[in-house]
């Protein structure tokens, strides 16, 4: 399947958004799914001690899941949040079969992690015994590695407040 992309303005005073629709055959289907790429994201500063995964379980049922940074924007705003208050989770996760290829991801399968643009800590991540596998957000906005079964007091959700357009019709933008 093809996929095309079609930046439309939704509502006015917005920033552009871009929306993908699925093709198959060259032929526009009669009925297309189409999401925002770029979301409106919004925060929330949770104020209890879980675990990584206890953090995105409360997130997941809560809200949207854990705190992802698709970009420097996001990054700011999440460090708005934070309000300068203590290190906290965020969605960053490392998976791998092998201790030789670790690699970094967000909670949120549809972020993608982008190693250049990631604010670690001085040394970090520095992965000590091969066993710090989840990421957290220092009040400054630094990243650090840390074992998944920690509990630091706090960590971020977020919710996506993004509208999905069912589109219906042969329609052309």
């Amino acid at each position: 399947m093809e996929q095309n992309l079609i930046h439309k303005r939704l509502k006015p005073h917005r920033d552009e958004e871009t929306f993908c629709c699925s093709r198959a055959n060259k032929q526009w289907a009669k009925s297309q799914l189409c999401w925002s790429v770029s979301l409106d994201l919004q925060y929330h500063f949770i104020d209890k001690k879980m675990s990584w995964s206890e953090a995105q379980s409360h997130c997941r049922e809560q809200h949207t899941d854990l705190a992802s940074v698709n970009d420097m924007k996001d990054l700011k705003n999440l460090k708005a949040a934070a309000n300068g208050r203590t290190d906290a989770w965020i969605g960053l996760h490392q998976t791998s079969d092998k201790l030789t290829d670790r690699k970094w991801h967000w909670s949120q399968p549809t972020v993608r992690y982008k190693e250049g643009e990631a604010p670690w800590g001085p040394g970090d991540p520095d992965d000590k015994g091969g066993q710090e596998n989840c990421g957290r957000m220092y009040s400054d906005g630094r990243w650090i590695d840390s074992h998944c079964h920690q509990t630091p007091s706090c960590f971020f959700c977020y919710n996506d407040s993004s509208n999905h357009l069912q589109v219906s019709k042969v329609t052309l933008w």
